[in-house]
């Protein structure tokens, strides 16, 4: 069972500038105290990366967390597909942070099931990960457990130097064309997916092509403040955190950290953690930087939602 929802936001917690924010509530049954996973796609997704339109079966992540017994709240994120756009240098890393605690203290509020729901997990993507972090970090009482996927803490040199030849402004893209957006609006390039965030060999075509379709946006706002984003900052978590990522994500491994060495990933992510993080970590083999779009999927989503009855319940 899903129902659409769009909730009045602000960017900060002093402005009157009302926007809002578009999102899927789904549920197996009555969702009376069930787990509430909030999800948090990254830069360039929105909602199709959770629930992702091309056999749902393997690739719909709300499907298997929904089958499992969770509440989840998939959310486009503030600057891309059914949320506003406000001007792109003004959503970053600390509104989109805002954004998250207002849709969970509505969903806390049981407004939206018109029940009292259970313990709230973030489950973020790539800069949907930065998200969660920096939510977690400003709104500690919002949310028993995080899960950060497509992320490390750190970044591969050689993505770094090609992510700027595969991005686009969003105004110059046919696919945008009608959504009235402003020059900080950014977008990946027709074709520059698979090479950017797949592992070729374990790629489905018609994925990629349904990724290709479905692209979104990201802002210069959150370019520049992920930049800027100071990864020690993790040290101050005090919930339990799962973190997973694919052993070929172009993105993170290959500099700093060989993701084909699971126990060496595992040891170099602690050391951003303190003790109340309780960090666990998963490597998924022959799986590049779009975990939920390969083949492995149905294995991520198990380590995850295995994770969570676990830990969060």
């Amino acid at each position: 069972m899903c129902s659409e929802h769009e909730l009045a936001v602000t960017l900060r917690p002093d402005s009157l500038e009302v926007h809002r924010v578009a999102g899927t509530l789904c549920h197996g049954g009555k969702p009376d105290g069930k787990t509430v996973q909030v999800l948090l796609s990254g830069g360039g997704y929105g909602r199709a990366y959770y629930d992702f339109p091309y056999r749902p079966e393997s690739y719909s992540y709300v499907r298997a967390a929904v089958h499992a017994g969770a509440v989840t709240f998939n959310l486009d994120r503030i600057g891309i597909g059914e949320s506003s756009r406000p001007f792109g240098v003004r959503v970053d890393v600390d509104a989109n942070a805002y954004v998250v605690h207002q849709v969970i203290q509505v969903l806390r509020a049981g407004t939206i099931t018109g029940t009292p729901l259970g313990p709230i997990v973030t489950v973020g993507h790539s800069m949907g990960s930065v998200m969660a972090i920096a939510h977690a970090l400003d709104y500690p009482e919002d949310v028993e457990g995080i899960v950060l996927t497509g992320i490390l803490h750190t970044t591969n040199r050689e993505y770094t130097e090609r992510v700027r030849d595969s991005s686009t402004l969003a105004i110059f893209d046919r696919r945008f064309g009608r959504r009235n957006l402003d020059f900080t609006y950014f977008t990946s390039k027709p074709g520059m997916r698979e090479e950017m965030f797949y592992h070729g060999p374990a790629a489905d075509p018609e994925v990629i092509a349904v990724d290709e379709a479905t692209r979104e946006t990201l802002t210069l706002g959150e370019i520049i403040s992920v930049g800027r984003f100071d990864r020690n900052r993790t040290r101050d978590i005090g919930v339990p955190v799962l973190m997973v990522i694919g052993d070929r994500d172009f993105t993170s491994c290959g500099d700093e950290i060989d993701c084909a060495d699971h126990e060496a990933v595992a040891a170099y992510e602690r050391q951003f953690f303190g003790t109340a993080a309780d960090v666990a970590v998963a490597v998924i083999e022959d799986t590049g930087h779009v975990l939920n779009l390969h083949p492995s999927a149905p294995l991520t989503y198990a380590t995850i939602l295995d994770w969570i009855a676990r830990n969060i319940g």
